[in-house]
């Protein structure tokens, strides 16, 4: 269908988006916490003409937050984030070593950082004592 009836596909994706919004707005009144992960299911399904329209602009635009906005924060403003990393070499030691430098750089970076943003640095530290 996407390559014979292009625009018949696209009608199916919107049809799709809007059931899928319905849903979630449905659950959502009744206490489901929803967001978009990144992957632009809110800006899609606005195009598709979905009940998706939040109040304002930016991270109000749309009924719910993203993922990053609302989970993650501001810490990517500061120029760090909950990366993921590989060891290429895959010597195990290579990859603590590796932790623990992260491990060392965020707590540098907690005793400088404003307030506000203590959380977010604590919690990439667990992440990363964790992983």
């Amino acid at each position: 269908m996407m390559v014979k009836e292009p625009e018949k596909f696209a009608e199916a994706v919107h049809d799709s988006l809007r059931r899928q919004v319905t849903a979630i707005n449905k659950l959502a009144a009744k206490g489901m916490q929803f967001w978009d992960y990144g992957n632009s299911f809110l800006l899609m399904a606005s195009k598709a003409g979905a009940d998706i329209k939040g109040t304002g602009s930016g991270q109000h635009k749309f009924k719910y937050p993203s993922y990053v906005e609302d989970i993650m924060g501001d810490i990517f403003e500061l120029g760090f984030g909950p990366f993921r990393w590989i060891c290429s070499s895959k010597n195990p030691q290579d990859l603590q070593k590796t932790d623990k430098i992260a491990e060392k750089v965020i707590l540098e970076l907690m005793e400088k950082c404003p307030p506000i943003m203590k959380h977010q640095y604590a919690d990439n530290l667990d992440w990363i004592r964790k992983a």
